[in-house]
């Protein structure tokens, strides 16, 4: 298994619950869970990278079942973010399930206009569109189509460009939000369909966290590993990929490694660079991907004085705020996690601000100091003037969100077709199937279980003849 993230830890997870399958994994850092890291302050617990999940799939929730985790799931408050638009903060319109507001509270909102609240009624007029050709088309495109070019400017742009640090007039619909294209077949109008939901009883999946943060996924994962017998090898990052002798030969930066199959749980440029020698046009397809570096800027604040002044500012009264693009120049967002989650956040006011997005990631090349000072003047160019932090903790996540954009679907069934030329080749991770951490989670364990299928079957040949890779 090369690659220590949540992706690579549930493949190991899987395939060593088989008595007697020696696995081995390879993390380049000297920490396991990737973007998953968990800073532990006094009286609370907070996140580096992402602070939740959603609880969706019935997969994950049994996952987090088997670990002893479940039962001590916490909840956010819920509070709405603030947009900015036009140099000034609005609240996000009221009652949005997804992409549509289910209820008429958006009337009321103070980021659209009179014209751009009387598009949004377009959608209850679409027809469903049952089996009719449907192409995939951007974030931007689908909403506009549904909701009107302001919703889609000031609303679903910044909501879903800041999740994924993308540009949603790239981001594929089809690949990331298919729940709603389905809804589009069946209803015709997003609003309609989340009103159903809403009647039935299901209004969404909801976000949980763990007591000590996220780091206790990771934790609970790597303790089960260690007591199976898996080998961790942290600090090893792997240079190349190849087949000797009917064995596959990982080398790493302390010698050689040899298996009788491979789980590659990288970003698929990296997992691209590793098979440039052994599947050319595969390791093409992974390392045109487009990904985007990211950087959390965490601010706490313990002076009683200056915690009081940052808690009752009126910028800071919800979960957060989005900065979209051509609004600021260094700031893409924020999370207040003192509001978010009290729980986990005690004796200290803190605050979260990301840097660094498709298009705009220049500002990460800056050392630590300059990068969180450029954004404490911009957060005061949007609030006035506020005291300096008392403790400040920059993260910076490289190649830390895949951009799945429009056509990912045909790109992922090349890659998969050419991964199928290679029996001993798993290739797992955000980069495919989903970005969301029970995602990564469910594709590692169905690499895990594939894995298992290949070594306990009947014997496979640890190659091709070169001629298919041509």
């Amino acid at each position: 298994m090369v690659g220590g993230g949540l992706t690579g830890l549930a493949a190991a997870w899987e395939a060593s619950r088989v008595p007697g399958l020696k696995v081995t994994l390879v993390e380049k850092e000297t920490r396991l869970g990737g973007k998953v890291a968990t800073a532990s302050f006094p009286g609370g617990y907070l996140e580096k990278g992402p602070d939740s999940f959603l609880l969706r799939e019935p997969g994950f929730v049994q996952f987090l079942k088997d670990l002893g985790l479940y039962s001590s799931l916490q909840e956010p408050e819920t509070l709405a973010p603030l947009i900015r638009f036009g140099g000034r903060f609005h609240r996000l319109p009221e009652g949005l399930a997804g992409i549509a507001p289910w209820h008429r509270g958006y009337l009321r909102s103070s980021l659209l206009s009179l014209k751009g609240k009387a598009a949004v009624t377009r959608d209850l007029f679409l027809p469903p569109r049952g089996d009719a050709p449907w192409e995939d088309e951007s974030f931007f495109d689908f909403a506009s189509r549904h909701f009107g070019e302001e919703w889609a400017q000031r609303v679903v742009a910044p909501l879903y460009g800041g999740i994924y640090a993308g540009d949603a007039k790239e981001l594929s619909t089809a690949a990331l939000q298919p729940s709603w294209v389905k809804d589009e077949r069946e209803e015709g109008s997003l609003i309609r369909a989340a009103q159903k939901r809403r009647q039935a009883g299901k209004a969404g999946p909801p976000f949980r966290t763990l007591p000590r943060g996220l780091q206790d996924l990771v934790k609970a994962l790597e303790e089960d590993l260690v007591r199976r017998g898996v080998e961790l090898r942290r600090g090893e990052e792997a240079r190349s990929l190849d087949v000797l002798e009917g064995k596959v030969r990982l080398t790493t930066g302390k010698g050689l490694l040899f298996g009788d199959g491979v789980v590659l749980s990288l970003p698929a440029p990296q997992a691209g660079k590793l098979l440039e020698t052994r599947a050319p046009r595969l390791a093409r397809l992974l390392m045109g991907q487009a990904w985007v570096s990211s950087g959390a800027l965490l601010f706490r604040i313990t002076e009683t004085e200056k915690r009081n002044a940052l808690a009752g500012h009126p910028l800071f009264q919800g979960s957060g705020f989005l900065v979209p693009r051509g609004e600021g120049k260094v700031i893409t967002g924020a999370t207040v996690l003192s509001r978010k989650w009290p729980q986990l956040s005690r004796g200290a006011f803190h605050l979260r601000l990301f840097v660094g997005r498709r298009h705009e990631e220049e500002i990460l090349s800056l050392p630590d100091d300059l990068l969180w000072e450029r954004a404490w003047r911009e957060l005061q160019r949007f609030a006035g003037p506020l005291p300096l932090p008392d403790e400040v903790l920059v993260s910076r996540f490289p190649l830390a969100f895949p951009q799945y954009r429009v056509g990912h679907g045909p790109w992922l069934e090349e890659v998969r077709r050419e991964e199928g030329k290679w029996p001993w080749l798993f290739l797992a991770g955000t980069s495919y199937e989903g970005v969301a951490i029970p995602d990564a989670v469910r594709q590692g364990r169905e690499a895990g279980q594939k894995v298992v299928r290949f070594l306990s079957g009947p014997p496979q040949p640890p190659s091709i003849s070169k001629a298919l890779d041509r």
